[in-house]
């Protein structure tokens, strides 16, 4: 696990990463990441009154979805927080968000660690390929359930090990040979082999879920997408 000391490490390369970040997804994940953000909002199924907290929302792609959905379904008294460590990546959300009511999106530059929220404080809680960037899982997963109201939805998207060792195999070989020299082209390779490098020391599905489970999260169920090298994992704080 990294520690704190590598924080301004990592900082520094989302920092200088942040203008291309949404371009070296679509490079990265050949453009299914969208795919994959789309039904993951679906499955958290925002309704009238949502209060939701996007934490290590980066350039604001699950804010944005989120956005989208209200819109399109016409939902009443909802708003989004996002939340990230980055204000340059919040920068990129702001212009990004400038479509939609201003009123329905506040932007704060904080840890999820150490989240400058009351208790009890959103309805719903997403985190979409930031756990695997904290130094302390532990620490992330309980803040997220001390901020969240009773009944309040938690779900993260994150990498995974594949349901088969041929996917797995392919996974890997990707992420050693490709991804490598598409950051070469894109002139972020730092960025691209922190996130293959981060990717393969995160935990399996069941060890994560174990973790939200002892963070005080209920019926805890993950969902597998791409060939199992990404998965939803979702709880309900009682």
């Amino acid at each position: 696990m990294r520690t704190r000391s590598q924080i301004p490490m990592e900082k520094t390369l989302f920092t200088n990463a942040a203008l291309n970040y949404d371009k070296i997804n679509d490079f990265a994940f050949l453009g299914m990441h969208r795919i994959w953000r789309r039904k993951f909002i679906d499955r958290l199924g925002p309704t009238n009154n949502t209060k939701l907290i996007d934490m290590a929302g980066g350039t604001g792609a699950i804010t944005i979805r989120f956005l989208e959905y209200v819109k399109d379904h016409n939902l009443k008294n909802c708003h989004v927080t996002i939340c990230d460590i980055n204000e340059q990546m919040l920068d990129i959300c702001k212009t990004k968000a400038t479509n939609y009511d201003p009123s329905l999106i506040t932007l704060v530059t904080a840890d999820g660690e150490n989240a400058p929220f009351e208790n009890d404080s959103f309805n719903a809680y997403t985190i979409c390929y930031g756990l695997r960037c904290c130094p302390n899982r532990e620490k992330m997963l309980k803040e997220a359930y001390r901020i969240l109201q009773p009944g309040g939805k938690f779900l993260c998207l994150e990498t995974s090990n594949a349901n088969s060792k041929l996917a797995q195999g392919f996974y890997n070989m990707y992420g050693s040979y490709v991804l490598p020299v598409m950051g070469g082209m894109l002139g972020h390779q730092a960025i691209l082999d922190y996130l293959v490098e981060s990717t393969k020391e995160f935990p399996d599905k069941e060890t994560i879920k174990t973790m939200i489970e002892e963070a005080g999260f209920q019926q805890v169920t993950y969902e597998s997408l791409g060939f199992g090298i990404m998965a939803i994992h979702s709880g309900i704080k009682a």
